[in-house]
């Protein structure tokens, strides 16, 4: 499922925001990284995503987003849908699409914003 949001950040700003919850494909089981957030270009869309993150095989990536310039808090939550015990790895993300030049910093937090998961920055020239 990919959802678009569309983030204001000014007056006359915005910043176009889509959700993906791809599934895992490169996880090492036996050297799990630390948990965290990791970021890569894609074209001129930059993608802001947590490693290997365990849930229901049917649950969807529900954030909260919200921002001010260039500075964007994803709370997580999830639509837990699954009904058996069926689990999965995936990379819940959010894809920037086309930001303007300037530096941006993303802030993941638990579902309740309590617990920060971790907060990176990074430039767009």
């Amino acid at each position: 499922m990919v959802l678009t949001l569309l983030l204001l950040v000014g007056c006359t700003e915005s910043i176009s925001i889509q959700v993906d919850t791809p599934p895992c494909e490169d996880y090492d089981f036996a050297n799990p990284p630390e948990d965290g957030i990791e970021v890569s270009q894609e074209g001129d869309d930059w993608h802001v995503y947590r490693v290997g993150v365990f849930q229901g095989c049917d649950d969807l990536f529900d954030p909260i987003i919200e921002g001010e310039r260039n500075v964007i808090s994803v709370y997580e939550y999830w639509n837990e849908r699954t009904e058996d015990y069926c689990f999965a790895c995936f990379y819940p993300t959010i894809v920037i699409e086309q930001p303007k030049e300037g530096v941006y910093e993303v802030g993941w937090y638990e579902s309740g914003g309590a617990t920060t998961i971790d907060v990176v920055s990074f430039e767009v020239e």
